[in-house]
Parts: structure tokens; sequence; C-alpha cells
């Protein structure tokens, strides 16, 4: 199921799941270490930030924590400058917005 949730999902309600089994682990009740790798990464930081139970350190490797700039390649694919800067664009104006 985990492979499934992690595209079906969403990381908002994949971080409350996660934080509320560890809340209910006597054994985590102290804190943890987390490592998390790429889309993982950015997931333990999620739930370190929003979980009250304390991270002791964090380790993440390959996780886009400044975000993506734009489409990697795009002017190779499409030989057009402008059309890369538009969806550059549109994908920066978009990253901030709770409903996209």
């Amino acid at each position: 199921m985990d492979h499934a949730n992690s595209v079906l999902m969403r990381c908002m309600d994949q971080i409350d799941l996660v934080c509320q089994q560890i809340l209910n682990d006597p054994l985590m009740a102290d804190g943890f270490n987390a490592v998390g790798i790429s889309q993982g990464g950015l997931l333990i930081r999620g739930l370190a930030q929003r979980c009250p139970v304390p991270v002791k350190n964090l380790i993440t490797f390959g996780a886009p924590h400044q975000g993506v700039y734009g489409v990697p390649d795009c002017e190779i694919a499409t030989g057009s400058y402008a059309l890369c800067e538009l969806v550059r664009e549109l994908l920066s104006a978009g990253a901030y917005e709770p409903w996209i």
C-alpha cells in the first residue's frame, strides 16, 4: 500500500498518517533519527516540521528542498526559449498556490 500511497495520497495526508503512527508507538516518544532519499527527503522534512515528536537528526539525499527551476532540457526538446520561459513562469506562479 505504501507504493500506491506515494502516488495517490496527498503529501500532507501521508505526513499526517506517519505522524499518527509515530505518536502511537511508545518507542518513538523520545524522538528518532530520520533519513529520506529524493521524494522521501521532502516527506521526512515535512514530518519533522509538522509532527510533535522530536527528530534528533534529519539527513536527506537528493531531495529538492529549494524546488526545481523550469523543465530540464526544455529548450533542447522544444527549440523555443520563449516557450520554456513561459512554462517556467507558470510553474513558479502555481508552486505556492494551495489549490494546485
